[in-house]
């Protein structure tokens, strides 16, 4: 199984492509710092088995590490 690490996942945006990477198969991991996002924005796969998430403080450092691995 294909895994995605998505940053900002409970903003508007990365809840639609967490949405959308599950919905092709992936285990996807999410992550947010909750500055602009909701947990609400997940609810329609949060309960899933190939959904992970975690609240994160310090996210910068991944999101430049996704940023690189993007690239």
């Amino acid at each position: 199984m294909r895994k995605a690490l998505v940053t900002g996942a409970a903003g508007f945006i990365g809840s639609h492509l967490c949405e959308k990477l599950h919905e092709e198969g992936f285990f996807v991991i999410g992550v947010d710092n909750f500055s602009n996002g909701r947990i609400s924005n997940l609810q329609k796969i949060e309960h899933s088995k190939n959904f992970l998430f975690r609240s994160e403080e310090h996210t910068s450092e991944l999101q430049s590490r996704q940023y690189l691995v993007c690239r």
